[in-house]
């Protein structure tokens, strides 16, 4: 008896395939090629925005991070997808919270324990508190790039919402 066996497949247009059916081979061959897929998607170095390749800093304009709803100020992320699941962590949060709150814990009953409390260093995300001082770059950028200094003394290069930022007045 054998562990592996090729197995042909075939589909009502006429078309047969031979497949790899047991054993551990089809599981190596669907990752190996799952992991070129993934290493041909990855952009070469100095192709995302602010690379080394760029050596002139754009202006910058002073801007303050703001809250937005239950966002308690402005969150900074490698890009724009991490900056709006963040943003949906944190409402989350905040509305199991407050559930619990109105319903005296029973809504517990029906959802289970509340979303766990936001970390945006999970995602490699900075959070600046509402009134936090950063800067915006201007330039033709689809969403508002920013930069801070964390109380730690790290300076922090990202991508925000631009609800969570505040233009200061001239």
């Amino acid at each position: 008896m054998s562990f592996l066996r090729l197995d042909r497949v075939s589909f009502p247009t006429g078309r047969a395939f031979l497949v790899l059916v047991g054993g551990i081979a089809p599981f190596v061959i669907a990752l190996t090629i799952v992991g070129a897929l993934l290493v041909l998607s990855v952009p070469s170095h100095g192709a995302e925005y602010g690379s080394p390749a760029r050596t002139a800093s754009p202006p910058v304009v002073p801007v303050r991070a703001a809250a937005a709803g239950l966002i308690p100020g402005a969150i900074v992320c490698s890009d724009y997808r991490k900056v709006q699941l963040m943003m949906q962590w944190y409402i989350d949060r905040q509305v199991d919270v407050l559930q619990d709150v109105v319903t005296g814990g029973q809504s517990k009953l029906l959802r289970g324990d509340p979303v766990p409390a936001p970390v945006p260093a999970l995602l490699g995300c900075a959070m600046f508190p509402a009134g936090a001082m950063l800067e915006l770059e201007q330039g033709r950028t689809v969403v508002p790039v920013v930069r801070g200094r964390l109380p730690s003394g790290v300076m922090i290069r990202g991508v925000t919402d631009p609800s969570l930022l505040q233009r200061l007045t001239q």
